[in-house]
């Protein structure tokens, strides 16, 4: 919930910073990285076809954003780390998560104020076709669906991806709707506050600051509305199905710890992914297959690839070597 409150405030936090130098005098590191960033500019700036003037002060943007979040980027890290283990194991720990998670919140509020300033830059440098673009592109799923057949899409993606059976697809999303019920104002307020950013973004006057994901959302509250949902659905799932859900959640965390090194951010020590314990061991190889990410959003591109795969099947016994009959041996007249 907290990145995808941080894609409407400033919508991505991809990109480099610097310029070519003409002069031969040697470079330090992170400027030849920066140089090397101006070749290959992130996916996000290519799809919104921006002309080479604005395309290096977004990206010029975006590394600046990158580089005051790290903190963030690391609360929120060591928040995954610590989970991933427990959500193998099919048993979270709320006592070991609330203070990470009280930690990651902290440091996102602290850089509340500075992302609103730089969403109102960013609105500046975008012309109204290219916010458009960009909201759309960051909303997920087909722009052309109405928000009916997004959830449902959403359903028959997680459907496919964990493999679930009728009679888990019928408890889980009724798990969810009892869920969404029981916190109808927290649920609705939500969902109004990120629809308003999103339609505020693409109008000509824009004022990140006077948005309510900025100064209405309890994000306590959230949390602990997501930890209920993911302690109820951890109960339904196979171990096969939560060995899935933590690779999912792996490669996303790895997509994003990539993005959060590139230069100029400073290295953090925190983004690491921890590996598993004794208790939770990670599945074989034949069972945890990696999948493409998407680079914009962290969705999985393929689900398929995360589905669980079918048994090998038994080795046959080799059939027995036959020697071939001996042939004659043909001669042509015209050798002779």
């Amino acid at each position: 919930m907290l990145r995808r409150l941080g894609q409407t405030l400033l919508l991505c936090t991809w990109g480099w910073a610097g310029c070519a130098c003409a002069t031969p005098k040697p470079k330090a590191p992170e400027a030849v990285a920066q140089l090397a960033q101006k070749k290959n500019p992130s996916p996000l700036i290519v799809k919104l076809k921006l002309n080479e003037r604005t395309a290096d002060k977004v990206e010029d943007l975006f590394s600046k954003v990158r580089g005051y979040t790290q903190g963030y980027e690391a609360a929120r890290i060591a928040l995954i780390n610590e989970a991933l283990p427990q959500i193998e194991s099919g048993q979270l720990d709320y006592n070991n998560l609330k203070p990470l998670s009280d930690r990651a919140i902290a440091e996102w509020e602290a850089i509340v104020p500075r992302l609103a300033r730089d969403a109102n830059i960013l609105h500046a440098l975008l012309t109204p076709k290219q916010r458009k673009r960009l909201v759309k592109i960051l909303g997920g799923g087909d722009p052309d669906l109405s928000e009916e057949e997004k959830r449902q899409a959403r359903e028959e993606r997680i459907v496919k991806l964990l493999d679930l059976n009728a009679g888990q697809k019928t408890r889980v999303f009724g798990t969810l709707v009892t869920l969404t019920v029981s916190n109808y104002s927290l649920v609705s307020d939500t969902r109004a506050a990120i629809a308003e950013a999103k339609e505020a973004f693409i109008q000509d006057e824009y004022d990140a600051r006077k948005l309510k994901v900025v100064t209405q959302l309890d994000l306590h509250a959230i949390a602990e509305l997501a930890y209920e949902a993911l302690e109820d659905g951890l109960e339904i799932l196979t171990p096969q199905q939560r060995l899935t859900l933590v690779a999912i959640m792996k490669a996303r965390l790895l997509q994003r710890t990539t993005e959060s090194a590139k230069p100029p951010s400073e290295p953090v020590s925190a983004v690491v992914v921890k590996p598993a314990t004794a208790e939770a061991a990670p599945p074989p190889k034949d069972k945890q297959r990696e999948a493409p990410v998407d680079p914009v959003d962290g969705a999985i591109e393929d689900p398929s690839a995360l589905a669980p795969k079918a048994p090998a099947e038994a080795p046959q016994e080799p059939e027995e070597a036959v020697a071939p009959e001996p042939q004659e041996k043909t001669v042509n007249p015209e050798s002779k």
